[in-house]
């Protein structure tokens, strides 16, 4: 919906998507199928939108709904300090036009 604008003003989308798509787990294949389908969109959506910038944010563990139980929140990174650690991120290294930069958020 918005890369038309994006492209427009040459901004940045920035999809968060899980290393699950790289270490598939037998719990959660309509997870890893959904994120990886998305991941492709992005591409596309690189080459399509040339003026616009694009990043995929690749988190290990977040402590979500999907993740908080006792066993779950074990070794997951809180929401604020992933936010943190992604905006330190992207202000730091911007893509390249036309390009998709993975960003390992581990």
């Amino acid at each position: 919906t918005f890369n038309p604008l994006l492209n427009k003003i040459g901004g940045q989308l920035v999809f968060i998507s899980s290393s699950v798509v790289q270490e598939v787990t037998p719990d959660w294949p309509h997870y890893a199928a959904a994120k990886s389908a998305i991941e492709g969109l992005v591409r596309a959506s690189a080459i399509e939108y040339p003026n616009a910038r694009f990043a995929i944010a690749r988190f290990k563990k977040l402590l979500t709904d999907l993740t908080n139980t006792p066993l779950g929140r074990k070794g997951a990174k809180s929401p604020e300090l992933a936010a943190v650690n992604l905006v330190e991120e992207i202000t730091s290294s911007l893509t390249n036009r036309n390009e998709v930069n993975v960003l390992d958020m581990s």
